[in-house]
């Protein structure tokens, strides 16, 4: 019981030495919980126009926060004076404020509310935040083993590890006690308390695991023989057990898999999904870099077998990953996912090498890779969002000239339709670019060809999807995409008018409303998928209307083109349809109504969006 005890106080005993060791972390994480408190204090409605300062704000102090725990711990570890000690503070806190100006004043993107125009951080300033704190992170554990004489990257890893999950531990027992007695005291005592009060604790709890983590690392002070407590970097014999007998056997036979689909590429050319690809290569680059780093110091048969078989294996996979890789490329030019196997593949490949020529001293140069490569991702040539937006547009553009619909750096639609692979390839090219949102985009693309419509109108044919032929043989594939044109609607003998806005749930979408007659609740089922959209109304739990869609859908197949891909603006009389019964009178009215069919299955798919409800109510 001593020694439980003695833990615990050692732990929190870390918690205010945070306080002490890096007060500039923990000034922006207190600033961090305040602006979680004005979130959890201010309903949606009211703090929705405040949201892209409150986003800024977090963003901004979140950031400072790994920042400043960097900073820090590299002027005590590399320098070890007071006066460094203090700059790294007040370097820490004006950086913070500096990175929540630049958001504020440009990394922003604009959107539509209502009526209103609002502001909200654009995606590349959040990756760039994100490159920005992984940075940080990985050079505070570099500082970590520089605070040691040995050096010890993974020790260092490994300290880090154990805090994130000690403070976790401890996080997790403060929330669950403190709602534990918020709840009883919302039971016995006071049952109107808000449930807002849990979401505070939860903060408080969130904030009290952070300065545990902070806490928990050692002086980090230049001129120690050693500020390492040896017992807290040491790998107790269960954390040995788990990566030394469970996830190295695990990684070698992720690697075997790897390397049999190597052989079997050389027997018959199977070839893989890119992406699945991609996925399994990124899992197999980062968790097998990580593992050899924990492992480093085991002298088991099995992690021996492990640090020379991983690296050796890997480069073997790797060629045949940029075998696969090239042919993508070929294929469909640089996109998202090729983007980033690329630098993957680059890490993976200068990593390997790293570990066979420099043993365990590769640690702290593939740290070096790692951030080097994060902070390419997102320069401005050299970004995810740069480079493929450059490949595709080329590639379009190509395209375009190859076929004759690129004059004087004009777009022209097709004077006959292209041939199926070109249409395929154009389209593929030409929605990557309408969808991407943070790249510069050549001055000649048209963003609105998301739009069906307008794809057709720009190109002269419809967007066209590539099937492949090896699994799927002469299969017509035929969709119907009809939308509401605007017009004018009588509804004066309807009484109640529903728009339904936001509020609609894939699948099954639910109205609720009260009246003088009592709760209705309004249903519209099977609207996304390959059930007949059906209609029902209860009136006080009582089924008052029950209507199918069969016959509305019969008939505007009947009217339209049911064609490869028809797509049409059509007018509000066929996009209502009326519910009757003797106590109820329901005009439904969609936006969109979309059909998709295979011949060979003969099988539908309904995508049906419904923009409001018109209710005339009956006396009883």
């Amino acid at each position: 019981m001593g020694s439980f005890a003695e833990s615990i106080k050692k732990v929190l005993t870390g918690s205010m030495k945070s306080f002490r060791d890096f007060p500039a972390v923990i000034a922006c994480a207190v600033i961090f919980m305040l602006v979680t408190f004005v979130r959890i204090q201010l309903d949606w409605q009211d703090q929705e126009q405040y949201n892209f300062l409150l986003n800024t704000l977090q963003w901004s102090f979140a950031f400072g926060a790994l920042f400043s725990l960097m900073i820090i711990s590299g002027a005590r570890s590399r320098i070890g004076t007071r006066g460094a000690f203090i700059g790294a503070n007040i370097i820490s806190i004006l950086v913070s404020v500096l990175v929540f100006v630049g958001l504020y004043l440009v990394g922003f993107r604009t959107y539509e509310y209502g009526d209103l125009i609002r502001k909200d951080i654009s995606s590349l300033a959040v990756t760039r935040l994100i490159v920005g704190m992984l940075i940080s992170y990985l050079l505070f554990v570099v500082f970590t083993a520089l605070a040691s004489e040995e050096g010890n990257l993974p020790k260092a890893l490994f300290l880090n590890h154990k805090a994130f999950f000690t403070a976790l531990l401890y996080g997790l027992v403060i929330l669950a006690g403190v709602s534990g007695v918020a709840g009883a005291f919302q039971a016995l005592l006071y049952q109107d308390m808000t449930s807002k009060v849990y979401m505070y604790i939860a903060t408080i709890s969130a904030f009290i695991a952070f300065t545990i983590y902070v806490g928990y690392f050692p002086e980090l002070r230049k001129g120690l023989k050693d500020s390492y407590d040896i017992e807290k970097s040491k790998q107790p014999r269960f954390i040995e057990i788990l990566f030394g007998y469970i996830m190295v056997p695990i990684m070698i036979g992720l690697t075997l898999v790897l390397l049999l689909w190597t052989g079997r590429t050389l027997i018959d050319g199977t070839q893989v999904d890119f992406v699945q690809l991609s996925s399994i290569a990124a899992v197999y680059t980062i968790a097998g870099i990580w593992l050899h780093m924990m492992v480093s110091e085991h002298d088991s048969k099995l992690a021996g077998v492990y640090k020379r078989f991983y690296p050796i294996a890997a480069l073997i996979i790797l060629a045949f990953e940029a075998r696969a890789l090239i042919a993508r490329l070929s294929e469909s030019g640089l996109k998202d996912s090729e983007y980033w196997f690329v630098l993957l593949w680059i890490l993976s490949v200068s990593g390997a090498i790293l570990i066979i020529t420099l043993k365990s001293k590769a640690y702290m140069i593939i740290v070096g890779i790692i951030c080097a490569i994060a902070l390419v991702s997102v320069l401005p040539l050299t970004g995810y969002y740069s480079l493929p937006v450059k490949s595709q547009a080329r590639r379009l553009e190509k395209l375009l000239v190859a076929e004759g619909m690129f004059v004087d750096n004009t777009i022209v639609p097709a004077s006959k339709e292209p041939s199926r692979k070109v249409r395929e390839e154009i389209t593929d090219a030409a929605e990557f670019l309408a969808y991407n949102t943070d790249g510069k985009l050549p001055a000649w693309f048209n963003e609105e060809i998301t739009d069906s419509e307008a794809f057709r109108n720009v190109f002269g044919f419809d967007k066209t999807w590539h099937v492949d032929d090896s699994i799927i043989e002469d299969i017509e594939y035929k969709s119907m995409n009809l939308y509401l044109l605007p017009a004018y609607i009588d509804i004066r003998e309807y009484d109640i008018a529903i728009d339904l806005g936001q509020r609609i749930e894939k699948g099954q979408e639910v109205v609720e409303l009260e009246t003088e007659f009592g709760t209705y609740k309004i249903l519209l089922k099977g609207s996304y998928g390959e059930d007949i959209p059906s209609f029902e109304i209860h009136l006080n739990d009582e089924l008052i209307v029950q209507a199918d869609m069969i016959e509305f859908i019969e008939r505007l197949i009947s009217k339209y083109d049911f064609a490869n891909t028809y797509s049409e603006k059509v007018p509000v009389d066929d996009m209502s349809m009326v519910v009757e019964s003797d106590r109820i009178k329901v005009l439904l009215v969609f936006s969109s109504i979309e059909i998709y069919s295979s011949s060979e299955k003969e099988d539908f798919n309904y995508f049906v969006n419904l923009e409001s409800i018109y209710i005339q109510e009956k006396d009883k």
